[in-house]
């Protein structure tokens, strides 16, 4: 009984340490960059399940789409993101888990699209630079 009794409370406590919800990442910022050799047309980006959407008409060639915005929680688990590149239209599907050393700097995430129908995510704070 004391054995059983020990590993229930070790087992909360690993849950309650290891599953606790951290405190959302604050973002102010979100970018679209081009890297390709292509103009990018109809880029949407839908977070999901907030189903927030985000979107551009056109993306030159190595340029950016920025959007700046006040300062709120990512909630979003994935993100959707579609484009039409040279006549083929995109869709790629991407995990946001990212970690935030700092939770009291707010962060840009930037969508970073490549050549061969790639995309990647990423989030940078605010205070390495990305602002300036």
């Amino acid at each position: 009984m004391k054995i059983q009794l020990l590993s229930l409370f070790a087992l909360t406590v690993l849950c309650v340490s290891g599953c606790r919800t951290l405190d959302p990442i604050m973002l102010d910022r979100a970018i679209v960059m081009n890297t390709t050799t292509a103009e990018l047309i109809d880029v949407s980006i839908t977070h999901q399940p907030t189903q927030i959407t985000g979107s551009a008409s056109l993306i030159l060639p190595g340029k950016t789409f920025d959007l700046g915005f006040s300062q709120r929680p990512l909630r979003a688990e994935q993100a959707v993101v579609t484009w039409t590149q040279q006549g083929y239209r995109h869709s790629k599907n991407l995990f946001l888990h990212f970690e935030a050393p700092d939770q009291n700097s707010p962060y840009t995430l930037i969508y970073i699209i490549k050549e061969h129908g790639q995309v990647e995510a990423k989030l940078v704070s605010d205070a390495s630079g990305v602002n300036q």
